[in-house]
Parts: C-alpha cells; sequence; structure tokens
C-alpha cells in the first residue's frame, strides 16, 4: 500500500527545443513517451499568440520509467538536454518570493481573483525555527487550463502581493521532497545492495564517489556564491528605494514648510 501512496504520474518536462514550434515539441515528446506506454496527457504549455513555452506536462501511468530514461536527453538530437522532473499534479501553482508579510487569507483572496481555488497553502516554517514564513505558497485550481492561464498571467506581469517589492514568481509545482533514487547507479537497479564500506583508492567506485562529492561541493559552492551576489543586488536596491524615500520626504517637507 505504501508503494501506491509514493506513486507518482505527472511529468514537467522542461528545455523543450526552441527551434521546433509548440506543435512539433507535442508530437516529438509523445513519441519520445510511446516506449513507455499510453499517455494519457501530454500538453506543451503557450504562449497566447500560440508559441511554445517551454515546457509541458505529461500524465502517464509509467512516468517514472520515462523521468529516468528520458532526463537530460536530447529531443530529436537537438541542444539543450530536456529536463524531466515529478510534477505535484497539472492544476497546482508554486508561488515564490512572497513578502514574509503576505497570510494564507491574503494569497487565497489574490488567487481567488482568477478563479476558483480548491486549496491555498503558506509554507511556514516549524515552530522550533520561528514559524515564521518561508515565502513560498501553492494554489491549486479545479482544472489544468486554468492554471496554465493564471501561470501565464503572473509571468509575464509583476504581480505584487503584500508590503513587498519583489514580484511573485510562479511555476508548476514540482515534487522536491519525492526520493527519485537519487544516487543510485545507473544500471543494476535489483542488484544486492553492498555492505557498508570505505572505497579502496584506485577503484572504479572510488574515482566515482570522488567525482560525485565533487560535484556536491561544486553545486554548494555555486549556491552559496549566487546568494551573496543576489543579497548584495537586493541591498543596493533597497539603499536606492530608501533615498529615492528620503529626497521626496524631503520635498514634501518643503513644499509644507512654504
Amino acid at each position: 500500500m505504501a508503494g501506491r501512496q509514493r506513486q507518482r504520474t505527472v511529468l514537467l518536462v522542461g528545455n523543450l527545443p526552441e527551434q521546433l514550434p509548440s506543435l512539433a515539441q507535442e508530437t516529438e515528446l509523445r513519441r519520445a513517451l510511446s516506449r513507455f506506454g499510453p499517455c494519457d496527457e501530454c500538453t506543451v504549455l503557450r504562449e497566447e499568440d500560440g508559441a511554445s513555452r517551454g515546457f509541458a506536462l505529461v500524465k502517464m501511468a509509467r512516468a517514472a520509467e520515462a523521468k529516468r530514461a528520458l532526463d537530460n536527453t536530447l529531443l530529436l538530437g537537438l541542444e539543450p538536454p530536456i529536463k524531466v522532473r515529478w510534477a505535484l499534479d497539472t492544476s497546482t501553482l508554486c508561488l515564490r518570493d512572497l513578502g514574509p508579510d503576505v497570510t494564507l487569507e491574503m494569497l487565497r483572496e489574490a488567487m481567488q481573483q482568477f478563479g476558483s481555488v480548491v486549496s491555498c497553502q503558506l509554507d511556514m516554517a516549524p515552530p522550533e525555527l520561528g514559524g515564521g514564513s518561508r515565502c513560498r505558497g501553492y494554489v491549486e485550481f479545479p482544472r489544468h487550463a486554468t492554471a496554465a492561464k493564471v501561470q501565464q498571467l503572473l509571468s509575464h506581469n509583476l504581480f505584487l502581493i503584500g508590503n513587498s517589492p519583489r514580484p511573485v514568481r510562479v511555476e508548476f509545482a514540482v515534487d522536491d521532497a519525492f526520493d527519485d533514487d537519487e544516487g543510485q547507479p545507473a544500471t543494476g537497479r535489483g542488484v544486492a545492495t553492498p555492505s557498508p564500506h570505505f572505497a579502496e583508492p584506485g577503484s572504479l567506485e572510488f574515482d566515482f564517489a570522488l567525482k560525485w562529492r565533487e560535484l556536491q561541493l561544486a553545486h554548494e559552492a555555486e549556491r552559496h556564491r549566487l546568494a551573496e551576489l543576489h543579497r548584495q543586488e537586493r541591498e543596493v536596491l533597497r539603499q536606492e528605494q530608501y533615498a529615492i524615500y528620503v529626497e521626496e520626504k524631503r520635498k514634501f517637507d518643503a513644499m509644507n514648510m512654504s
């Protein structure tokens, strides 16, 4: 029963080749998926003029096999490689960069202007960590078409909620917490797991383990570098906003004194 509960059937496929029109993207993606069985849904998200937005939602029974086989592969040999992730479902959006003052009620009210909302959640830190907002929320709509329209509308406009000057970022929700066997060998699934041991220097598994660690360290270093860069940029923007506020207040005070 536990295995059924963890089964996933919805994929989010990104990095669809720009060289192909949206109809061709959908045709080729369906062709690539066909070897894994019938596809219940394969929808390339489009702009209002019909142009592809570069990603698609896929729903199929053998989604796990398709994800393992197609992630980081080329569609029709065209760069870049497609990225296949687990989608939460086909009608739930993830809203990031919410202001820390945004409440669940504010988020729900903001989303209800675009249509009926099935569920609305605000990601909060646990009480032992202060219980504050993580500036991220999840909104489920009754239909995929509604969610797609909202995602397009908010992505193409600077949509603000609350007092924060940051426009929200909206994407279809992905299930980052789902264990997808990352770190398992590319082949040999089902082979007996060896007992815990230290990799022997000079062996093939030692080389692979070392490369894996190097990739992890490089990823962490890049993440910290970008976080610091973004912090500096945000601080510059805050200082500019404060300077404008001070100047406007000075002008207002001068007018009142004259």
